[in-house]
């Protein structure tokens, strides 16, 4: 096995070259299919070009952020919910979800559709958490030109986690078994964004671009992302 030898300034200064070079060669080459791409081939060995306008818009430097609030309740085969407290289950679960979305004024202002529809991204909260846990971070998302919905997860989320006694009474600690529904909250809360979507009495019509859809969690949630992407049972979702 050969000793590696430590790079001069000279050496490193021509593999920089180098490096630079094969950036370079890569952009030309993207160029050049760009511009093939548009070339058509015509009849009589004559060449049609095809122009394609491309239009802009300048978008804030940055977006306010302005907030929604969704009661959505799923009542398929299977939803339940569980009372760790009283051991009890019942039917259909209940999904609190937050739409935080971009404005164009810093102070909070209903929906716009001026510069959307904007891109998506649906977040899980961890364990004896909530959304507002992230609010900086869900923020600089929206800043940024994204729409953030984030659920609230019926059975472990921080208050319903305080209302069982805290986290470290046992009945709390159970209630983390709820993990296993929360892929098929995810998946429900996507699926009333899409119907959202076409829906031009809601109130995200024309606000969320449901074909651009990002997944993100933290922690117990992260589990849940995975789950929902990886997991076949999740997959025609």
């Amino acid at each position: 096995r050969l000793a590696q030898r430590p790079l001069t300034a000279s050496s490193r200064r021509a593999q920089i070259s180098r490096r630079r070079a094969v950036v370079l060669l890569a952009l030309v080459a993207l160029v050049v299919a760009i511009v093939a791409t548009f070339t058509l081939g015509g009849s009589g060995g004559k060449t049609a070009t095809q122009t394609t306008v491309v239009t802009t818009t300048t978008l804030p430097a940055s977006f306010g952020v302005g907030q929604l609030t969704e009661n959505w309740t799923d009542t398929a085969p299977g939803a339940t919910t569980e009372n760790f407290a009283t051991q009890q289950t019942i039917a259909g679960r209940h999904v609190m979800t937050y739409v935080f979305y971009p404005t164009t004024s810093t102070a909070a202002s209903a929906p716009t559709t001026k510069y959307g529809p904007y891109p998506v991204i649906v977040f899980a909260h961890g364990y004896d958490l909530l959304p507002s846990t992230y609010q900086a971070m869900i923020d600089g998302w929206v800043r940024a030109g994204f729409v953030v919905v984030a659920p609230v997860f019926p059975v472990d989320n921080a208050n319903n986690i305080k209302a069982l006694g805290g986290w470290s009474n046992p009945n709390a600690q159970q209630a983390e078994d709820d993990e296993f529904h929360e892929p098929n909250d995810i998946a429900f809360v996507v699926q009333e964004l899409v119907s959202a979507a076409s829906d031009s009495a809601s109130e995200l019509h024309g606000l969320i671009d449901v074909h651009h859809v990002a997944l993100a969690g933290q922690s117990d949630g992260a589990n849940v992302i995975g789950a929902l992407v990886y997991d076949q049972a999740y997959r025609a979702v």
